[in-house]
């Protein structure tokens, strides 16, 4: 992009959007993954306690896992935070590259 004469902002600005998009996208995967596996599990009876020390923690005979939203929500911020705090480093190394370094590369 430096090549053609994109500015460094706009670079800088097209890989976070690019990478906060990419983690939105694969983190609503995730989620809905997860809330299919939690759903087939309370289906399919839950985590059974085969001992009385599970019985007491899972406080009754079987655990039947729940999703709650603030869960989603909270795991959402996680992965979006992660993901554009991975791309400053490569953000960094993009602002720096002149348009002639660019162009000089083979890659």
């Amino acid at each position: 992009m430096r090549a053609i004469g994109a500015q460094r902002r706009f670079v800088v600005l097209m890989l976070l959007v690019e990478t906060a998009a990419v983690g939105l996208v694969f983190g609503l995967a995730g989620a809905v993954l997860g809330g299919g596996v939690v759903g087939i599990m309370r289906l399919l009876g839950g985590i059974p306690a085969t001992s009385d020390t599970l019985y007491f923690v899972f406080a009754g005979p079987a655990l039947l896992p729940t999703v709650g939203k603030l869960a989603v929500g909270l795991s959402l911020g996680i992965v979006l935070a992660v993901s554009i705090l991975s791309a400053l480093y490569p953000a960094a190394i993009a602002m720096k590259v002149t348009p002639v370094e660019a162009m000089a590369s083979e890659d």
